[in-house]
């Protein structure tokens, strides 16, 4: 490829595919409950009780709120330990989370399922790090996109796993191994981690002045001719970086960060107030309401395979487009599919099939857009704290979506929840119009003096 910086495409692709190992766990603990809930409450003994509605939007939420801590823990994380490091303490909390679910006591699940989504909180902040870390530019957009496509095909293997749970609730043994299958990601990736992918970034050895090690590194990634060039830029970026070192404090006052920080922040809570996770958690049910059980099983799949299929043909687009254009027409675009399901949602039988195609087609239109692009636009456009602050906003989100869906179901009925959905993408486009600046192939210091010189002038105007 002409004006490729790197030695090899594919020895780049293997090292992301371990990190995005945890994405993968990351959508598998989203998703698995979805088909296995039925099972679990005929185990767990709350099928009777009067709250069950309640208990399955805490057991929804609670990954979504440990995912909270996770995010927000992921800075101090990093404080003490490099990011190699931070993954296989993630791997541990996440086979520890999953292994609690053996346990049939529902207050031991309820803590299975807050520990679980903790790793999941720190993947979803250290994985994108990970990945920009060592990706080079020419292939930020493509790799960035294999942590979307992991996590689908996680969502597709749990959704998958459906197929295998019986009506009366009494697969036992099936429930233990869906429930455990996840560790399996976690368990793999620290093995990588520990014997084959033992290099931290490049940037790590320049902040604590091994440049020999980091030119080492780049060696391994990069073609000779282009090293010292690369090591120049980073060590520039690595000193400025640390010169502007920044804590939680600095990413909430700071008014060249702060701006950002909300801009990251709202981009996350668009991603989840369009409804994505409402679907793939509750979808189970949402095609109950329409379709046979044995047609439901099959919708379900669906879902994680047209996840799954366009997020693998967004790749080259993600390459090929600007991060802002993608953002604002693939938010237009699933705004209309929503509200056009808001339209048809008051009578779910009678229209099951216009609302199953049109929630496909937002479900690929997310691919495109909402769904990778916002966790690869705050990554860059945030330092590692800023990060955690978007993705804590992001589970926070998650965990208000998990937690009150069925609740709105019941108030606004079910077409009404689609067009709040819709609504919020709406103002999502909007806001996307006027707050999201361009990032692709630009470096940290000119998107940072980008937003400087954007802030200096808004201030003016005031």
């Amino acid at each position: 490829m002409e004006g490729q910086t790197h030695k090899s495409t594919s020895q780049i692709v293997f090292m992301m595919t371990n990190a995005v190992l945890g994405a993968f766990y990351f959508g598998y603990a989203v998703s698995y409950m979805n088909p296995a809930m039925n099972t679990a409450q005929h185990q767990f003994e709350f099928v009777d009780s009067p709250q069950v509605n309640v208990i399955k939007g805490v057991l929804n939420a609670l990954p979504a709120i440990g995912a909270a801590f996770g995010a927000i823990s992921s800075g101090p994380m990093l404080s003490s330990f490099t990011i190699r490091q931070s993954m296989i303490i993630t791997d541990c909390i996440g086979i520890l989370g999953s292994g609690l679910q053996l346990i049939i006591q529902l207050p031991f699940l309820y803590a299975a399922r807050f520990v679980l989504g903790v790793a999941v909180g720190l993947n979803s902040s250290l994985v994108p790090q990970y990945i920009n870390l060592f990706s080079p530019k020419d292939l930020s957009g493509s790799l960035g996109a294999m942590n979307q496509m992991m996590i689908n095909l996680g969502v597709l293997t749990g959704l998958a796993f459906g197929l295998g749970f019986d009506e009366d609730g009494t697969e036992k043994s099936y429930m233990l191994f869906v429930f455990d299958f996840g560790m399996l990601a976690c368990a793999l990736r620290t093995c990588f981690l520990l014997l084959i992918y033992t290099d931290e970034p490049p940037q790590y050895y320049l902040k604590i002045g091994d440049n020999q090690q980091a030119k080492h590194v780049l060696c391994t990634l990069y073609k000779t001719e282009h090293v010292n060039e690369i090591l120049e830029r980073l060590n520039q970026e690595t000193k400025s970086n640390l010169s502007k070192r920044q804590s939680y404090s600095d990413c909430l006052r700071n008014p060249v960060i702060y701006p950002r920080v909300i801009i990251g922040s709202v981009l996350s809570l668009i991603q989840q107030f369009s409804g994505i996770n409402a679907i793939l958690i509750y979808s189970s049910g949402i095609f109950k309401e329409s379709f046979s059980e044995e047609t439901k099983n099959i919708l379900n799949i669906a879902v994680g395979l047209t996840n799954l299929t366009f997020s693998i043909l967004a790749i080259p687009l993600l390459n090929k487009f600007g991060r802002r254009p993608l953002l604002l027409y693939g938010t237009i675009y699933c705004s209309i599919t929503l509200l056009v399901i808001g339209v048809f949602g008051s009578d779910q039988k009678g229209n099951g099939l216009i609302i199953s195609i049109f929630m496909f087609l937002y479900l690929a239109g997310f691919q495109f857009s909402l769904g990778p692009v916002v966790w690869i636009y705050i990554s860059d456009i945030l330092p590692e704290k800023g990060v955690s602050i978007a993705v804590l906003a992001n589970w926070i989100g998650c965990a208000i979506v998990a937690q009150f869906f069925l609740l709105l179901q019941d108030s606004a009925g079910f077409s009404g929840c689609f067009f709040i959905f819709g609504g919020f993408c709406v103002l999502g486009a909007i806001f996307i119009f006027f707050r999201v600046k361009e990032t692709k192939d630009r470096s940290a210091d000119t998107i940072e003096n980008m937003y400087s010189l954007v802030n200096k002038v808004e201030d003016q105007n005031y």
